[in-house]
């Protein structure tokens, strides 16, 4: 998820729905003992590709590639977190 944060503006947070892992993820999870959003971050738990698409945009981009599926949602940040760029983007959990 942090590769995420490089493509948003720096105002910007993406809220994350938590998904199950499947397969070897959730066996590497198991193993690992990492917490969610630790194993997220090293392993990006199956997640290949990430496209942030304007939500008028969603049945097209779901018909055009139909096994992607909603990770979330963006926000504008409320709060200032700062960085030496200004806002800095982040993600958190749903």
């Amino acid at each position: 998820m942090d590769n995420l944060l490089r493509v948003l503006p720096e105002d910007t947070k993406a809220k994350v729905n938590k998904w199950e892992w499947q397969g070897v993820f959730a066996e590497a999870q198991k193993r690992s003992r990492l917490d969610d959003t630790k194993f997220v971050q090293t392993f990006n738990a199956g997640v290949g590709m990430v496209l942030v698409v304007d939500a008028v945009h969603e049945a097209e981009v779901k018909r055009l590639l139909p096994d992607v599926f909603r990770l979330g949602h963006l926000e504008k940040l409320t709060e200032k977190q700062p960085s030496s760029q200004g806002i800095k983007p982040s993600w958190e959990w749903m």
